[in-house]
């Protein structure tokens, strides 16, 4: 079925137990694909669902906009309020990007962009990054028990209430201080501590819950009256390369965030070289298609330095 600007494809499944459903997202066009209204496909690559449920995908496609994304010197705690263009995140982000894997309570360095996080993303010097991409006007997000870093939309919305303790917290970067917040702005990040697991819907469509609710004072005891931070050991120090994801298992970027990548050579544990690149830039990215899992010894030349390090490989 249609609308004035979506196309939405049903499909229907029959059976008893679960089953996942996956694709490749690379293979996705141009426009916007939600699987049953809310999943970004070119975020993810599968879904779980039951048997005997219909699963719907709407497609749109609007007009694109830029959206400028305004860091500080330090850390910063921002979202997109757009479906971008590029989903690369070494492509999106000029420097080291964070995620928070909200079940697991670990951040991570993802090499998509997932729609509905929020991320802490390093910048060396004040500047402004354009993101184009097509607004989001509304967003769902799982949340589980605890803390959760999620996104905000394309308008300034509310803090929905319900399944979220208010406030939500923005991170200022200079000086740094967590700052509550009733409502959320394009472009920021938030942190949101959730009573169960659940999904949560910006702007406010209703709240749907999974778990049973525990009172407010014990999730604040439990998972404590503010968010986590990265701590200062993240931080990057001048003339320092960073390696992430490692270990990996698609794709690993190489970071100068205070300077510029020279030269990276890749070797095998047999010291034969499998990896060369000479273009010059703060972040350069290996995808190994063809080598096996294991240990590589990297060399990079940065800034007139030479540093080595390891990356773990696992398919």
């Amino acid at each position: 079925g249609t609308d004035s600007d979506t196309t939405v494809w049903r499909i229907e499944t029959s059976g008893e137990g679960e089953a996942t459903v996956s694709w490749n997202p690379e293979m996705l066009g141009e426009g916007v694909f939600l699987l049953n209204n809310w999943l970004d496909m070119k975020s993810y690559n599968s879904f779980q669902f039951t048997l005997g449920e219909t699963l719907t995908i709407h497609f749109f496609f609007k007009p694109q906009i830029e959206f400028p994304i305004q860091l500080a010197d330090g850390w910063n705690l921002i979202s997109l309020p757009v479906y971008p263009s590029s989903y690369r995140t070494d492509e999106l982000f000029p420097s080291l990007a964070f995620a928070y894997d909200n079940q697991s309570g670990c951040f991570f360095a993802p090499g998509q962009h997932i729609t509905g996080l929020g991320y802490f993303v390093h910048s060396s010097l004040p500047e402004t990054t354009l993101i184009v991409g097509i607004p989001i006007e509304k967003i769902r997000t799982e949340l589980f028990p605890g803390w959760n870093l999620i996104s905000a939309t394309n308008e300034t919305t509310s803090l929905p209430d319900g399944l979220v303790i208010p406030p939500a917290y923005w991170f200022r970067t200079s000086p740094p201080l967590y700052l509550p917040e009733t409502e959320l702005s394009p472009g920021n990040g938030y942190w949101v501590l959730s009573r169960g697991e659940g999904m949560l819907d910006i702007p406010a469509e209703g709240t749907r819950y999974l778990l049973s609710m525990s009172d407010d004072s014990r999730y604040l005891k439990t998972f404590g009256a503010l968010p986590p931070f990265i701590t200062q050991e993240d931080s990057p120090h001048s003339g320092e390369v960073f390696i992430y994801p490692n270990p990996f298992n698609s794709t690993v970027r190489f970071s100068a965030p205070d300077g510029k990548i020279e030269r990276i050579e890749i070797f095998n544990i047999n010291g034969e070289l499998v990896f060369h690149s000479e273009a010059e830039g703060k972040t350069v990215s290996w995808e190994p298609k063809s080598l096996p899992s294991g240990l590589y010894l990297v060399r990079v030349k940065a800034s007139g330095k030479t540093f080595r390090k390891r990356v773990l490989f696992l398919r």
